[in-house]
């Protein structure tokens, strides 16, 4: 921040990258894009949403925030694990509050 960098992608998970934390100690002036683990994606439609819900809503609530995969989406993602991550990703960008909601009930939320 204090060179000019403002903003980054991507938020590689691997690497123990944690999207929640930056924001955190950044607020909205880090802007990201990114960081939802790529493996969730193959792991299938569970490993997804718990992915998904531990962090999405709390990114989407502050703004500052492109929803999408740590890197590239990796070539052994199923069509169908694709489309779930997508129209769940929309969904909880369309409605956080309801989702924060879900994520806490279900233990997800670290915020």
């Amino acid at each position: 921040m204090e060179v000019g960098i403002n903003g980054t992608f991507p938020l590689e998970i691997a690497t123990g990258t944690d999207i929640v934390a930056l924001r955190k100690e950044y607020g909205k002036e880090l802007l990201m894009i990114g960081g939802i683990d790529k493996r969730a994606m193959v792991a299938g439609p569970d490993a997804i949403r718990r992915e998904i819900l531990g962090k999405l809503p709390f990114m989407a609530r502050r703004g500052g925030y492109i929803p999408w995969c740590d890197y590239l989406v990796p070539p052994d993602v199923s069509f169908r694990n694709y489309m779930y991550y997508l129209n769940l990703m929309k969904d909880i960008t369309l409605d956080p509050d309801r989702y924060a909601y879900e994520a806490k009930k279900e233990g997800l939320a670290r915020w």
